[in-house]
């Protein structure tokens, strides 16, 4: 009978692999051990630490080794620490290295997507995240959602028959498409599994946003019927001035400028998941852009201001609370005032269109494009013609300026000779 073989230190004629043999048993041999240094992780006594990985057959073995050698070669080596971090770190990471040139509200909306659509992935290797995983990730997104009822059968949310929309895929897909990106940078993995899905996706049906204005007969309507005081104030500049409902809530006594009758934007009151605070505005533009109101609107605002005694860095409409609180005020006194205006629930406007309604007149009344861009906080013109250019092409005065330019009977145009029979001008040929 054969002696046994006994499988103890290297494989003959392979440099760098091992036998592995069952413990305390070397004649029964449990597969083969790739050795090698890795470059990406220092020991304790300064050189590169030397790693170990077993394999059931050689052929993987020596397939493992030679691909691990060209990594290490090309640089494109990870080491199993780094692919063993978890998905929940490395987007932490992700939204601490981008949070501070992100507003506060933006960052906000990515942890929310992070932890309502990506938090199954939290506890996984961010290496162990396949191609699969964000093919399911996409299914998941458009299942269907059965309508969410109360005890009593009352349709709380409605359902969702083609699972979630266009605009809320590509927003987490967007998310995890960018924490991978954040991944390969910091060689985390080498390859993002989501490259080449982005093309999958549904596309986002056209949804040409149309501003919705109001005449100046309707604004004074609806502000007529709100409670005296803030509430009402708060409106009329907004009316007035176009600012955002957070730029409104964010304005100190300190903003405005009674004698010019000019009112200034500073800060930007933030809601962020029910807790506000002072935040960044929407754009840079907007920062301290400087809007002029009539004088009848600076008189009833001072007038507002001396009878409680603000000081200079008092928030104007703060009442009993640190900051006014927008939403509540869109839900209560603004939703009653437009019902007793005599709007319908299907044509109810918004507090925001106080804002849509200031660019209207603004335009009708002849402020050059340029101008309204600074006065609405606009980064680029393209936007104030994109939302408003249907106002300049209704607006009645047009046909005013046409008759002047080109009314009266002109007599320096430029004729056109008639065309002889022939349908060519005189001194052409074929």
């Amino acid at each position: 009978m054969a002696p046994k073989k006994q499988y103890v230190g290297p494989v003959p004629g392979e440099k760098g692999i091992r036998y592995r043999h069952r413990k305390d048993d070397p004649f029964t041999l449990r597969g083969y051990e790739v050795r090698y240094r890795d470059p990406n992780t220092i020991s304790s006594n300064g050189e590169a630490m030397v790693r170990g990985r077993t394999f059931r057959t050689l052929k993987e073995a020596k397939a493992f080794q030679i691909s691990t050698a060209q990594a290490i070669s090309n640089r494109t080596y990870i080491s199993p620490d780094r692919g063993a971090v978890t998905w929940a770190t490395v987007s932490n990471e992700w939204l601490d290295a981008f949070g501070e040139t992100l507003r506060p509200r933006t960052v906000s909306g990515y942890r929310h997507l992070l932890s309502r659509h990506l938090s199954q992935w939290d506890n996984v290797a961010i290496s162990d995240i396949s191609r699969e995983d964000v093919r399911r990730l996409i299914e998941n997104i458009r299942k269907p959602r059965p309508a969410r009822l109360s005890p009593t059968g009352k349709v709380l949310a409605k359902g969702k028959p083609n699972g979630l929309s266009q605009e809320t895929e590509h927003k987490i897909f967007s998310v995890a498409r960018s924490v991978f990106a954040y991944a390969v940078e910091e060689r985390y993995i080498n390859e993002a599994p989501t490259e080449h899905f982005q093309k999958r996706l549904r596309k986002i049906s056209g949804k040409d946003f149309e501003a919705r204005p109001l005449t100046r007969h309707q604004a004074e309507a609806i502000i007529g019927h709100l409670p005296e005081g803030r509430y009402r104030l708060f409106a009329l500049l907004a009316f007035w001035t176009g600012f955002r409902p957070g730029e409104l809530a964010g304005l100190r006594v300190r903003n405005v400028d009674q004698l010019r009758c000019r009112v200034q934007v500073e800060d930007t009151i933030q809601d962020l998941n029910g807790v506000l605070s002072v935040g960044r505005t929407k754009t840079v533009k907007s920062k301290g852009r400087v809007v002029p109101v009539p004088k009848a609107v600076m008189t009833e605002f001072w007038s507002y201001v001396e009878d409680r005694r603000l000081g200079a860095d008092d928030f104007v409409f703060a009442d009993q609370g640190e900051f006014f609180v927008y939403k509540m005020f869109a839900r209560r006194q603004w939703k009653r005032a437009v019902k007793a205006a005599g709007f319908t629930d299907e044509n109810a406007p918004r507090v925001y269109d106080l804002r849509h309604s200031f660019a209207s007149l603004r335009a009708q009344e002849g402020v050059p494009p340029h101008v309204l861009k600074d006065w609405m906080g606009h980064t680029s013109i393209k936007t104030t013609m994109d939302v408003y250019t249907k106002v300049y092409q209704d607006d009645p005065s047009m046909d005013a300026i046409v008759e002047r330019l080109y009314g009266g009977g002109r007599d320096d145009v430029v004729s056109i000779a008639p065309l002889p029979d022939n349908g060519r001008p005189q001194g052409t040929t074929l």
